[in-house]
């Protein structure tokens, strides 16, 4: 499966609305390429999710109407690219998604955008009523990456449903206002929690101490940040879209060549996962732009022979 299409950084937020274009493809569906410069969602050409590699998808684009339905409308003497010509193709980009799977022969899995495209539903009742025909309801959607070529179809709401195994915010697609929350209270909440420069050394807001100076001689940096890919705004997430979200972040961070340490947390059952980074020596503005792109309250940094200090959202800094 091709993999080097170009992608933008998850850290520049897309908000993307522009037209396209309907086109039918060779299987017979009508869809809505889209080009990969402006719809790819990160850099990473494959992910891991439960074990399975998901690939970059090499050509992106929206289903109007999957091959079945398209061939039943066709047959029943609808022009329906003609038809869809007649609407103004306009793609919102909230920022959420899913993981899905499909346990058949293949055990197919993928990582779709859900997206906001207000004349879907109205153009799939119009092409229905010209062939005399019913259409079930759908999501518009981008699969982003899959783990083969054929991807999942999702022709109705059934199969989504029952395909649909986790829920996420995307990284860096539609940025979202962080909820006002007074800084004192975010000092508390990441006081309480347990903030570690990797493996075991704990850190204290406000303090300054000489183990913290020798961990950073120790990994050659002048500073370390902690930052959580996981619970966007603090609301809590699936386990599977957390850690999907930390290898999102690790692919941009790669990328970027920002050296980063993984840290490890706990579940409730005591399991263990990576939903956090250790980066070291990340400048300012990027850290920004993290936590903007990965919807986190605030981070954690230490510079050296400085206190551990709470870098908040931009958003909530005035």
């Amino acid at each position: 499966m091709a993999t080097s299409a170009p992608a933008p950084s998850c850290c520049d937020l897309l908000t993307t609305s522009q037209v396209v274009e309907p086109r039918l493809a060779a299987s017979g569906s009508l869809l809505l390429s889209l080009p990969l410069g402006t719809y790819a969602m990160a850099a990473a050409p494959s992910l891991t999710w439960g074990g399975t590699a998901l690939w970059r998808k090499a050509e992106l684009h929206v289903t109007l109407l999957a091959t079945e339905a398209a061939n039943t409308c066709r047959d029943a003497g609808v022009d329906v690219v003609g038809l869809a010509r007649r609407f103004q193709w306009r793609i919102s980009r909230p920022g959420d998604g899913a993981l899905l799977a499909e346990d058949d022969g293949e055990q197919r899995r993928s990582l779709v955008e859900w997206i906001k495209l207000p004349d879907f539903d109205v153009f799939r009742e119009r092409v229905a009523t010209a062939a005399g025909t019913r259409l079930p309801g759908t999501l518009p959607h981008i699969t982003q990456y899959a783990s083969t070529p054929r991807g999942i179809g999702l022709p109705d709401m059934a199969t989504i449903t029952r395909l649909r195994k986790a829920d996420l915010r995307l990284p860096g697609i539609g940025e979202r206002p962080p909820p006002r929350r007074p800084l004192v209270e975010l000092r508390k909440d990441y006081q309480d929690g347990c903030t570690l420069l990797p493996p075991d050394l704990a850190l204290q807001l406000g303090e300054h101490g000489q183990a913290v100076d020798a961990w950073l001689d120790h990994n050659d940096a002048r500073s370390a940040t902690i930052l959580s890919a996981a619970d966007p705004f603090g609301q809590q997430a699936h386990a599977g879209g957390n850690r999907l979200r930390h290898a999102l972040l690790q692919s941009v961070l790669e990328r970027e060549g920002i050296r980063a340490l993984t840290v490890p947390g706990r579940e409730d059952d005591d399991t263990r996962f990576d939903a956090t980074w250790c980066l070291l020596d990340v400048e300012p503005a990027r850290l920004d732009a993290l936590l903007r792109a990965w919807e986190q309250f605030a981070a954690i940094r230490v510079t050296h022979g400085q206190p551990v200090e709470l870098v908040a959202h931009p958003g909530l800094r005035d």
